[in-house]
């Protein structure tokens, strides 16, 4: 059986095919997330929207390279997080 979260990365390089194919634009999404753009979406401060970025990407407490996460991470961890 294939985890979901492959499934869904599946189907998002399926859709981006056939919408290449078809010569269909493909729809501008940022490939990553920032901790500014967390700071937008939720209306925290820079130090929560860096420890949320943190718990999505797995990483532990004092890491010191550029903290991003895929748009996908993002919202899986958004889901899990927010989504109760």
């Amino acid at each position: 059986m294939i985890p979901a979260d492959e499934l869904e990365r599946l189907a998002e390089l399926v859709a981006a095919k056939v919408l290449e194919r078809i010569g269909a634009p493909q729809p501008k999404v940022p490939a990553f997330v920032s901790a500014r753009d967390v700071q937008a979406a939720l209306g925290c401060s820079k130090s929560a929207a860096y420890r949320h970025l943190r718990f999505a990407a797995g990483r532990p407490m004092g890491t010191r390279k550029m903290l991003r996460v895929s748009t996908v991470t993002w919202a899986r961890y958004a889901a899990r997080t927010f989504d109760k």
